[in-house]
């Protein structure tokens, strides 16, 4: 039949190619890798682990066929940025260092959660009894990346203040946040929740407290920055 001819003709054919206006562009490709599962709803940008400033070339770091680890000292002096991924660009620093491009390594993992705009975000580096690095931040016109804020020291104090203990982490886990970002929507507020845990002794691994909390990126006079809207007590289930 002639549907059957123009069936087999397309097979023959292939999938169609596509002009990618963008295919020959270098940019910066060379001085970073994407972090697998940052990249934002609308395709456009990501989040990309650099080069630790001791390396001068990728075949130094740790990888397989898919991936680079730093494997080695905790130094946090990975950096990472937001790429615009059309043009293979750095827009700009995110203020977190996580290590690697594999979404999770044992008890670390690298979490983004974008406003559905994608020009809001928030990059978490979780790990085991808390989070490693929480940042914020925003894309504006150009596109550029606004200054990031360390969302774990926005909310940090203020959060062990609401639930009525001791801010001190040199105090065994007080002063770690375990972070869960929920939501980030597009006028900048961010849902989560906070939660710290017991790490020795009879109640280890027990949760000490749990905070849900509301918080809006706002502008202010220097910059973003991270506004508390409001915070409630939840059960330490």
């Amino acid at each position: 039949s002639e549907s059957h001819e123009l069936a087999s003709a397309l097979r023959k054919a292939g999938p169609p190619q596509f002009f990618d206006p963008f295919a020959s562009v270098q940019g910066d490709s060379d001085k970073y890798r994407v972090i697998h599962g940052s990249v934002s709803p609308d395709g456009r940008f990501a989040v990309a682990m650099g080069l630790p400033p001791e390396q001068s070339n990728w075949d130094a770091l740790y990888g397989d066929e898919n991936y680079f680890y730093e494997n080695g000292a905790r130094d946090y002096d990975v950096p990472n940025y937001i790429i615009d991924l059309a043009e293979k660009k750095i827009l700009g620093k995110t203020g977190c260092h996580y290590l690697g491009t594999k979404r999770r390594y044992n008890h670390q993992q690298c979490m983004l959660r974008w406003s559905p705009d994608s020009l809001k975000f928030v990059q978490l580096w979780d790990d085991k009894w808390s989070s490693t690095e929480c940042v914020t931040g925003k894309i504006s016109s150009g596109p550029k990346l606004a200054v990031t804020v360390d969302l774990d020291k926005a909310i940090g104090k203020k959060t062990y203040a609401f639930v009525k203990k001791r801010f001190d982490s040199e105090n065994g886990d007080a002063g770690e946040l375990s972070l869960q970002i929920n939501k980030v929507s597009n006028d900048g507020t961010i849902d989560l929740e906070a939660s710290a845990q017991c790490r020795v002794g009879d109640c280890r691994g027990e949760t000490t407290f749990k905070v849900s909390e509301r918080l809006r990126l706002s502008d202010g006079p220097k910059g973003p920055r991270v506004e508390i809207l409001k915070m409630r007590r939840l059960p330490n289930d």
